[in-house]
C-alpha cells in the first residue's frame, strides 16, 4: 500500500458544508445590568426628578457594553422612562436590551440572530452546531431554522460528522 492509501481524508472539511455555531453568537463583550429605580426617590419615579437625574448620569460607562434595562422591584414604570433611558444609551453602549436580568444573554443573542447577514449561506448546505444551553434557550434555534429554511440548500443539527437533518429544500419539477 501506498502512503496516499492510507491517508485519512477529512470528507467534512473538504465537503460544502457551512457550520454555524450558536456559541459564536454570545455575547464577547459584558452586559451590565441598569436598575431603571436607580432613578427614582425610593422607588417612586417623578418626571422632573428622572430627568435631572437622567441628566447628570455619566452615560459614557457603558461605551461598547450590552446594557439591559430593566426594573428590579415590581414597581409601575411608564414607557417614556424606559425610552429615555434607551435613547440616553443610544451613542454609548454598543446594544441596548430590556428583560429580566437572567435573560439578558438570551435576549442578545436573540437579537443578534435577527441582525444576522444569511446571504452566504444561499443554496448551500448548512449545519447549526449547538448543545442545549439554559442561558440561550431554544427560541433561538426556532428562529435560526426558520431564517435559514428559505435560504439554504439543507440545514442539519448537530456535528457535521454526525448531525439529524431539519430542512430540506424540494428542487423545482418540470412541469410538461
Amino acid at each position: 500500500m501506498s502512503t496516499t492509501e492510507n491517508e485519512i481524508v477529512n470528507r467534512v472539511a473538504q465537503s460544502k458544508l457551512i457550520t454555524l455555531d450558536i456559541d459564536e453568537l454570545l455575547p464577547l463583550i459584558p452586559i451590565v445590568h441598569l436598575d431603571i429605580l436607580s432613578f427614582s426617590e425610593g422607588g417612586l419615579l417623578r418626571e422632573k426628578v428622572f430627568r435631572e437625574q437622567i441628566k447628570n448620569h455619566d452615560w459614557s460607562q457603558y461605551r461598547g457594553k450590552i446594557v439591559n434595562v430593566y426594573c428590579g422591584d415590581e414597581a409601575i414604570v411608564p414607557l417614556w422612562a424606559y425610552m429615555i433611558v434607551g435613547a440616553e444609551l443610544g451613542g454609548n453602549a454598543e446594544l441596548v436590551i430590556s428583560c429580566e436580568k437572567n435573560e439578558a444573554t438570551r435576549t442578545s443573542v436573540l437579537q443578534r440572530i435577527e441582525q444576522m447577514d444569511l446571504d452566504h449561506l444561499t443554496d448551500k448546505p448548512v449545519v447549526l452546531k449547538g448543545c442545549n444551553r439554559p442561558d440561550i434557550g431554544p427560541e433561538a434555534y426556532v428562529i435560526l431554522a426558520h431564517r435559514i429554511q428559505g435560504i439554504a440548500s439543507s440545514l442539519l443539527f448537530g456535528e457535521a460528522c454526525s448531525s439529524v437533518p431539519v430542512y430540506k429544500k424540494k428542487k423545482p419539477t418540470r412541469s410538461s
